[in-house]
């Protein structure tokens, strides 16, 4: 027996709507960082990870928050040598690029949102 969330009356996603028909409403709410890790934005990190909309806004920026500052405290030393190097920013730090994101810029919007995702496990 099947037990899809159309099924069983649950949300679920589809190419940007839920299947109840309601476009997903992500809050375009940006995050200025430290001067060296990038900024991020909240409707990204709601979109890459695919979060439920009806999460408290408030809940979700929060655990965008803290998932920064714990992965920026982990990364002075990566940061200072960097710096050391000549490189202010880490978008500036040569490596492999895509789309105009390097490596460690990607590595570390990946680390920030998989963490601040797993604080927010609990929520749906």
């Amino acid at each position: 027996m099947c037990h899809c969330a159309v099924e069983t009356g649950q949300s679920a996603f589809f190419g940007g709507f839920m299947f109840s028909g309601k476009p997903l409403d992500y809050q375009d709410e940006p995050l200025a960082n430290n001067g060296f890790w990038p900024d991020l934005n909240l409707k990204d990190f709601q979109a890459q990870r695919s979060l439920p909309p009806d999460i408290d806004a408030d809940t979700i920026s929060q655990a965008l928050l803290a998932a920064v500052a714990e992965v920026n405290a982990e990364l002075e030393n990566v940061e200072a040598s960097w710096k050391a190097k000549g490189h202010t920013l880490a978008a500036d730090v040569p490596g492999v690029k895509m789309g105009g994101l390097n490596s460690l810029c990607a590595q570390y919007m990946k680390a920030v949102f998989a963490r601040a995702k797993a604080d927010l496990l609990g929520e749906f």
